[in-house]
């Protein structure tokens, strides 16, 4: 009897042992590169593009549009074809592309507001 006790002790601490192991290995990898298409999490609403589609993305894309303007002349608040955001004064959306836009933001086919 003794011996099936000492055994079944020894299987208990090796299940233990093996659920400890799994514990700590899952950990690794955390610091794991994301996939470039993948978005950032961010707080700010202007960055969440989840619920674009891959042709909303790609016309983003055509139409060069970047967060922030190299020109502070030609940001995207400036701009007639922008639609200013109601919860928040740095993010709106754009009549001709779908997703949020940077009130900061610019494309190619920025036009002055009138």
């Amino acid at each position: 009897m003794r011996k099936h006790e000492s055994r079944r002790i020894f299987f208990e601490r090796c299940l233990r042992m093996a659920v400890m192991a799994g514990i700590t290995i899952s950990g690794i990898g955390c610091d794991e590169k994301k996939p470039d298409n993948e978005t950032p999490v961010d707080n700010n609403p202007c960055s969440h593009l989840s619920g674009l589609s891959e042709s909303d993305l790609d016309a983003r894309k055509k139409f060069n549009y970047a967060d922030k303007s190299p020109d502070k002349n030609k940001t995207c608040v400036t701009c007639n074809l922008y639609i200013p955001g109601k919860e928040n004064a740095q993010c709106g959306s754009c009549m001709l592309f779908k997703g949020p836009v940077m009130a900061a933001g610019t494309c190619i086919y920025w036009t002055p507001a009138t």
